[in-house]
């Protein structure tokens, strides 16, 4: 089978829309019934993104003769090739207001009509697809989970002291809900004044190469995720690879991820999120715990099973 996987995010680091591109290509290379073509370019801004869908990616797709073209969020409107959609999350369906004029103005006019166009559409998880029968459901059917995996750079032991530290992620919208990360490192850093705390994403610790954020995970005593939504979560697989005890949102796509694996918190309680690191600090017992349970439940996600479950919803629309 042809495939055309767009691979415009790549180098771009775009986060989870980057990784997931990075580990389908991994996955794909151990699978020997996909004759795999991925489209990159360097150029970027509103009229690359609609020089891409509208001539690069329809252009490509004749030109290799694909069978099935595989894009995030946007693909082709046109060509040869049946069209494969991944969506990460529906956020810009609930909060509209943390996204740029570009990005409302392609989910409102482009997407829908690429989301009719497609034969399947991959969400990340059973929480997204529910979202996205809730906002669009003429896609039952249509719409598949394929969840996604830590990339391998996350078991790499290397040598780091542990010392008082504590990871957490934020983003350029509020979804990770960094304000109250900050209260309860706060209040944490109270009883624990020695105890410091990285910060991954903009305004904070940004352009983080995978080997040096294999180091933070390691280094960390937890990472500390009270995102108020996500599609998906893969700082908390790349947490257990690294051996990381995890503290997280009681969000159900976090439920679906982590079971029980991690400690959970009401994301909007500072107070309890820093109860919960005080807890994890004081008790290296749990934090034990917490890792075996975390590298236990590592070994149902890889990006092997990924590409063979993507692979399979190209086969379904192919015939």
């Amino acid at each position: 089978m042809r495939v055309l996987l767009d691979g415009h995010m790549l180098g771009r680091a775009e986060g989870g829309n980057e990784r997931y591109v990075k580990g389908l290509i991994d996955g794909f290379s151990r699978l020997e019934s996909i004759n795999l073509k991925v489209y990159r370019t360097s150029d970027k801004g509103v009229l690359a993104d609609l020089k891409r869908i509208f001539i690069d990616l329809p252009r490509e797709a004749a030109k290799f003769k694909a069978d099935v073209v595989h894009s995030t969020y946007i693909g082709p409107l046109w060509g040869k090739g049946k069209l494969v959609l991944m969506a990460h999350d529906f956020l810009f369906r609930r909060n509209p207001e943390f996204f740029s004029p570009k990005e409302r103005l392609m989910f409102k006019l482009l997407f829908p009509i690429c989301l009719r166009r497609a034969f399947a559409v991959i969400v990340p998880s059973y929480f997204v697809k529910r979202e996205g029968l809730r906002f669009y459901p003429w896609l039952k059917g249509k719409i598949f989970v394929t969840h996604e995996a830590a990339d391998a750079v996350f078991t790499k032991k290397v040598k780091v002291s542990k010392r008082p530290v504590i990871l957490g992620f934020t983003s350029k919208n509020p979804k990770k809900n960094t304000h109250r990360l900050l209260e309860a490192y706060g209040i944490v850093n109270e009883a624990y004044p020695h105890l410091d705390l990285i910060i991954v994403g903009p305004g904070f610790e940004e352009k983080v190469s995978d080997s040096r954020l294999n180091r933070f995970y390691r280094l960390s005593r937890c990472l500390v995720y009270p995102s108020l939504y996500e599609g998906f979560g893969l700082p908390i697989l790349e947490a257990f690879a690294a051996g990381t005890p995890v503290i997280v949102s009681e969000i159900p796509v976090f439920r679906e991820i982590a079971g029980g694996a991690a400690l959970y918190v009401n994301p909007e309680d500072s107070e309890e999120i820093a109860g919960k690191i005080i807890r994890l600090l004081k008790n290296p017992a749990l934090a034990r715990r917490l890792i075996k349970k975390g590298r236990t439940r590592l070994k149902a996600f890889s990006w092997e099973n990924t590409a063979r479950q993507t692979f399979e919803v190209y086969e379904r629309v192919a015939q």
